[in-house]
């Protein structure tokens, strides 16, 4: 128990994992991955203050603890990313996910989302065999 909270974030690349090769960025080749179908919350963003090593911070949302703070929309947290980047910061963009854990079921035996019960999400899928 350290107060950190984990969650499940899927790490999206950023312009640090470009490799330049003369004149020419190129991505590394992504291994084979399983395809399965999420829902997400939106997009959070990890940082790295400047000297801090082996470790980053994602913020927690001002009203649910069990969740980082996201951006529901990319702009904002490319503006936040940009941001943090030019006072030295290294950032890199997540995507949260919704998991089942986040559901109960609803009165109508359907699940429902405990954080955003107005919200229609997709049923979560079971990261099991990610891990």
């Amino acid at each position: 128990g350290r107060g950190v909270t984990c969650r499940v974030g899927t790490a999206l690349a950023g312009p640090l994992d470009a490799t330049v090769i003369g004149r020419v960025s190129r991505l590394a080749p992504a291994p084979p991955r399983p395809r399965l179908k999420l829902d997400i919350y939106g997009w959070s963003l990890m940082y790295q203050p400047p000297g801090m090593r082996g470790r980053a911070i994602v913020d927690a949302d001002d009203r649910f603890p069990e969740l980082p703070a996201v951006f529901e929309l990319p702009l904002e947290l490319l503006d936040r990313a940009e941001f943090l980047e030019a006072r030295g910061f290294r950032t890199r963009p997540l995507v949260i996910q919704t998991t089942p854990d986040d559901f109960d079921r609803g009165t109508d035996g359907r699940p429902q989302n405990r954080f955003f019960p107005e919200a229609e999400f997709r049923p979560p899928a079971n990261l099991d065999r990610l891990l």
